[in-house]
């Protein structure tokens, strides 16, 4: 299978074998993190919010702690996911895969690891 193809313009893209590849990783990923996020709310959920300021005597540090953590959690899952969902409309227009900097290909392991990056890493200097 020919991964990497050349456009009529002589840029390269991944070719569309390739991009459903990534293309399925991405829904896997934002499926565990809906599910994720889903948990965390109905453990957050209305009657554990706590702010700082209604801490009665009832709710210890600790459960104090994990509200917040959790809900720190929902809100960069969230984000996750609005960025895996971009990365999903690239692979639509045919743009996935292309650093915005440079204008070449990222690293398909690179793309594997880390689904909704926009830049490639930029080479070591001597």
């Amino acid at each position: 299978m020919q991964e990497i193809i050349e456009t009529k313009t002589n840029n390269k893209e991944y070719s569309d074998e390739r991009l459903e590849g990534f293309k399925k990783n991405i829904l896997n990923i934002i499926k565990k993190h809906q599910e994720t996020i889903s948990n965390l709310t109905n453990h957050v959920g209305p009657e554990n919010t706590v702010s700082v300021d209604e801490k009665n005597s009832e709710t210890t540090d600790e459960e104090l702690h994990s509200v917040v953590k959790n809900k720190q959690t929902i809100i960069l899952l969230k984000e996750k996911v609005r960025d895996l969902e971009n990365a999903l409309k690239r692979i639509e227009n045919k743009t996935y895969g292309t650093c915005r900097l440079t204008g070449k290909l990222i690293n398909p392991a690179r793309l594997d690891l880390i689904p909704e990056v926009r830049f490639d890493i930029p080479p070591k200097r001597n």
